[in-house]
């Protein structure tokens, strides 16, 4: 199908854990858990995201990289907070300070979407993962500090107009589903709407800066200018840390030309 692992998207994987030597430490079947939340170490759901739903695939991670850093960041909320306690619940228990070898199947993925969460709801995600990228850029971690910093954009989107989500949902009823139905809340006043929109806004800008900083880190040059471009287009004024940024960028360039 293509369907790729992302932030708390619903997974279930085969997955066999061997050492370096071939020694077999954990042997598992049809394991389900949301990514993002500290299930697995960071560098394996670093390697997770690159398949696609239906392959097979294996990784070998070193000791670097079998890391928890969220572990380190207070859950923000009640329902991060309870998410980080299932996770550490269904946590694989495994040494860290070996590499590691792991043989997995991707099995089934079911993203998390923003489509039709109230303002407050897609606020809390969006600001929730520009923090959790955070925690991961001052880690030097780039890559999952992209990864938390794109899907964060995801949920400052706009609904669709009302038929295209009813033609949406039909199609959701229609495919396998594991993730429990929202529970429907009441409608927010404009006023109180306009004025989350604001804060969106502003996570917004925020988030579409770091994604270029975390490109600018991957040397992901090109990408970077078309996001800084971007974050102009759209009004930023930290005019003063968007040429520091396309500075850094220009001078990157320079020392490691193509």
């Amino acid at each position: 199908k293509g369907n790729r692992p992302d932030d708390f998207g619903i997974v279930e994987i085969d997955f066999i854990i061997q050492d370096e030597e071939g020694k077999e430490i954990m042997n598992k079947k049809r394991f389900e858990f949301v990514m993002g939340c500290g299930v697995f170490p960071d560098g394996f759901e670093s390697c997770l995201v690159g398949i696609s739903e239906g392959d097979e695939a294996k990784f070998t991670v070193s000791p670097q990289h079998l890391t928890f850093h969220l572990d380190s960041r207070k859950p923000s909320s009640k329902e991060e907070e309870s998410q980080r306690s299932e996770a550490k619940l269904k946590r694989i228990s495994i040494p860290l300070t070996k590499t590691l070898v792991f043989q997995v199947k991707l099995n089934y993925v079911e993203a998390m979407r923003g489509r039709g969460l109230r303002w407050d709801e897609k606020n809390e995600y969006s600001l929730r993962l520009k923090e959790e990228g955070n925690e991961y850029f001052s880690n030097g971690n780039y890559s999952i500090a992209l990864r938390k910093y794109e899907k964060g954009i995801e949920f400052t989107f706009d609904d669709p107009s009302e038929d295209v989500m009813k033609i949406l949902e039909e199609m959701n009823d229609e495919e396998e589903r594991r993730r429990k139905p929202r529970v429907k809340k009441e409608k927010l006043l404009k006023e109180r709407e306009d004025e989350l929109k604001k804060q969106r806004d502003i996570t917004k800008n925020q988030i579409e800066l770091n994604i270029c900083a975390a490109k600018i880190k991957r040397k992901m040059f090109g990408e970077a200018l078309d996001s800084t471009n971007y974050v102009r287009f759209i009004g930023f004024h930290h005019f003063r840390l968007f040429d520091l940024l396309f500075s850094e960028m220009c001078s990157a360039h320079q020392r490691e030309p193509k």
